[in-house]
């Protein structure tokens, strides 16, 4: 597998209100294959996300920061584009 294809981008979602997330943070997630983050956040951008059935979510409750971490590489090492918000 190419490195150069492997892609994970941390996603700031702002202070949870989608008024506030910027353009370029809905435009990467929109552009992801997988969307990675704590539960409440993958909530916060359910609007978003509702009408893309071609995206993967994966997501964990509190203190799920190792196996976020670990699925987003994961995901990424089979060459799609992840999103970690």
């Amino acid at each position: 597998m190419e490195t150069e294809k492997m892609k994970i981008y941390a996603v700031g979602i702002g202070p949870g209100d989608l008024d506030y997330i910027v353009p370029k943070a809905k435009e990467v997630i929109l552009n992801c294959d997988v969307i990675v983050g704590y539960t409440k956040y993958i909530e916060l951008i359910a609007d978003i996300i509702k009408d893309k059935i071609d995206k993967e979510v994966i997501s964990t409750g509190m203190t799920g920061e190792t196996a976020r971490c670990e699925s987003a590489f994961a995901e990424a090492l089979k060459g799609r584009k992840v999103a970690v918000v």
